[in-house]
């Protein structure tokens, strides 16, 4: 799925939507995997990926923020 998602590497809503699939699904290395990908393709327009890993992180996985 990420390999589809490359494809349309500006578009922040689907980033966004892959991110919480992958919240949801529980697999911290994919999550990261997503993450650092969505960061690199959308570049200054990432804050909102960062928003949700920092939430997210901070619930889960304290000991990562």
């Amino acid at each position: 799925m990420l390999d589809a998602v490359l494809c349309t590497v500006d578009d922040q809503n689907v980033w966004i939507k892959l991110l919480k699939l992958h919240m949801k699904l529980n697999s911290l290395d994919k999550l990261m995997n997503v993450f650092q990908e969505g960061v690199r393709s959308l570049k200054k327009d990432s804050l909102p990926l960062w928003l949700m890993m920092v939430r997210h992180l901070r619930s889960r996985r304290p000991d990562m923020v």
